[in-house]
């Protein structure tokens, strides 16, 4: 089973708190390297970091704390700081950079999305907690019984367990729910853990449902795209026929064969999709 690490956070006012930990080995998009980077402060930085890690429970793939090892061992040189950056960027969310003008860019790092070269077992972790009133009150009905779409929108009475102080954690994959757990409101942080198959690519997230949610991680098996559900593809295909008859004759006769180029390309992306889906 392949035990995977990728904190995420995701705190709303309704009480209910997430640090999600998906770990494996992130695909490698490049971060840029940074160059003449102090030798000794980046190691030492490195090295602490590692120890951080594995005293959370958390630690780097072994491959990657040996290959770092082995990079520490051979020379104080520009070289040993590449091969440094290029294993831990593959665990970086973000990249900043701020240039002499105190101007920021931030870039999507690799650890968004997860490279399995097989399907297999997973573990995903998180800590959670939410905080309930011991017994639903007056204002919990009011709250329970208002449609979703109405206010207060998200919030942790709507989770409530019938009259008890739990709240259903959810694991979804691919938009359905592929296990619960039920747990205490009471402001406790608990930390939680699920094992699953992940046999084909897919998007992984944690919710309780109309209180909070996490954003998805992404996994990609074999190197193939994520096709979660024929039946979505089948729908966008034809929403996109119901567009164009709906909005074909309104549009300029000037500007007619681009529309008909824009219209076909979506034809032809979810065509694609759905052949993929099947």
């Amino acid at each position: 089973m392949k035990r995977l690490s990728l904190p995420f956070t995701f705190r709303l006012p309704c009480l209910a708190y997430f640090l999600f930990l998906f770990s494996g080995t992130p695909s490698v998009q490049g971060l840029p390297l940074i160059k003449k980077v102090p030798y000794q402060p980046f190691v030492a930085a490195t090295q602490r970091l590692l120890e951080a890690l594995d005293f959370c429970g958390a630690p780097l793939e072994a491959e990657d704390v040996a290959a770092i090892q082995r990079a520490i061992r051979r020379d104080p040189s520009e070289q040993t700081c590449d091969a440094l950056q290029n294993i831990l960027d593959r665990y970086c969310i973000v990249g900043v950079n701020i240039n002499a003008e105190s101007r920021v860019k931030v870039a999507e790092g690799p650890a968004r999305k997860l490279t399995l070269k097989e399907g297999r077992s997973v573990r995903i972790t998180c800590d959670f907690a939410a905080l309930l009133a011991k017994e639903p009150t007056e204002e919990t009905e009011r709250i329970r019984k208002r449609r979703l779409d109405a206010k207060p929108y998200w919030h942790i009475e709507r989770a409530r367990i019938g009259n008890s102080r739990k709240v259903p954690v959810e694991l979804i994959v691919n938009g359905a729910v592929v296990a619960n757990k039920a747990i205490e409101a009471d402001g406790v942080i608990r930390s939680l853990a699920f094992d699953i198959p992940i046999d084909r690519s897919s998007w992984v997230a944690i919710r309780v449902l109309a209180s909070v949610h996490t954003n998805p991680i992404f996994v990609e098996v074999d190197g193939k795209p994520i096709r979660a559900d024929l039946k979505s593809a089948e729908w966008c295909r034809e929403a996109v026929d119901v567009c164009w008859n709906a909005k074909h004759g309104k549009i300029r006769d000037a500007d007619q064969d681009a529309a008909k180029k824009a219209y076909q390309h979506a034809r032809d992306v979810y065509d694609r999709i759905i052949a993929e889906s099947k």
